[in-house]
């Protein structure tokens, strides 16, 4: 089932899909901001500077159950379909690049997990209309399947792109917690240019100074600063302006 959401204006509160970049009854944004977890590390420095961001393969990635799914026929017009041949495409699905974001940056798990244990940043990427975060057909929100069960198609319509779209971005509920969008290319295993405009840079909990120093030599007044603060009263975090 399409990823949806509900309007955040209190006048409106209309139901639509969360790829629409605005509410289509009041015109209200909706996940208009994308996040990328990173730590600070030998291979952040560069790609900050160059304005571009790893496109990993999706075999590459920390699921074993990527790309899978149950086919609904052993056979394709009455003619059989071979295992090893079957093994032989999802490979080649695997090969595709696959970039991860996130819609939240205030996930305590999240940062722990791809932020060096909040030692590192979140990077806010702006989506909308004109870049590749935008397209409906290029980033995509995951889908989370309550009953845990793969992706369910049909032999032929493997080779249409809806479904293959399903295929990539179906997980299990076991991921829920992480509020993935998903931005696929054909290439992979390499810097591409950012999809989006950096917004947003946003630092955790334990950054060192030196490093948030350097991030804003870098990057100068072109983005926001923020950084993570601990809730007082819950185990919740939250952001605010960095001015320090």
């Amino acid at each position: 089932m399409e990823p949806v959401m509900t309007c955040k204006s209190k006048l409106c509160e209309e139901s639509f899909s969360k790829r629409d970049i605005k509410c289509p009854k009041c015109g209200s944004l909706g996940v208009s901001m994308l996040y990328k977890h990173r730590p600070i590390n030998d291979f952040f420095w560069d790609p900050l500077e160059e304005g571009r961001i790893w496109c990993p393969s999706a075999k590459s990635l920390n699921d074993p159950f990527e790309f899978d799914f149950n086919l609904l026929s052993s056979s394709i017009n009455g003619h059989p379909i071979i295992p090893a041949e079957l093994q032989e495409a999802k490979d080649e699905m695997k090969k595709y690049g696959v970039i991860s974001f996130v819609e939240i940056c205030d996930s305590i798990i999240m940062w722990s997990y791809y932020s060096d244990s909040h030692s590192g940043v979140c990077l806010g990427f702006e989506r909308n209309e004109s870049n590749f975060l935008g397209k409906s057909e290029k980033c995509v929100p995951v889908q989370y399947h309550d009953t845990n069960e793969l992706p369910a198609v049909l032999p032929m319509d493997l080779t249409q792109s809806e479904t293959v779209t399903k295929i990539i971005t179906t997980k299990s509920k076991e991921w829920k917690h992480e509020h993935e969008w998903r931005m696929v290319t054909y290439e992979s295993d390499k810097l591409i240019e950012y999809p989006g405009r950096l917004a947003r840079v946003v630092f955790g909990l334990k950054t060192k100074d030196v490093h948030r120093k350097r991030v804003k030599d870098i990057l100068g007044s072109d983005v926001e600063y923020y950084k993570v603060v601990k809730g007082e009263r819950y185990f919740s975090i939250g952001i605010e302006p960095s001015n320090d």
